[in-house]
């Protein structure tokens, strides 16, 4: 899996699996006019690559403010028979 200078920025901001505003990620992006919307074009990319091995991104609201934060999916079993 490759990932763009930016998006590895973003992944080693966020591996340590807490929250992280949507400003601290923007100092990720090497544009000092990166935008949330650059940042969300940024986030999309990766959750589309982390997707096959079942890992994601996801936006976490809390008091009017945008955390994202790095997750890993549980295995599930299937317990029949």
């Amino acid at each position: 899996m490759h990932f763009t200078i930016t998006e590895q920025r973003i992944l080693n901001r966020l591996k340590d699996g807490n929250p992280h505003r949507a400003e601290e990620l923007l100092g990720c992006i090497d544009d000092e006019l990166a935008s949330r919307m650059n940042l969300a074009h940024h986030i999309y990319r990766i959750r589309n690559k982390l997707k096959p091995i079942g890992e994601t991104i996801v936006n976490v609201p809390f008091q009017r403010r945008s955390f994202y934060q790095h997750f890993r999916y549980l295995e599930t079993h299937n317990n029949e028979g």
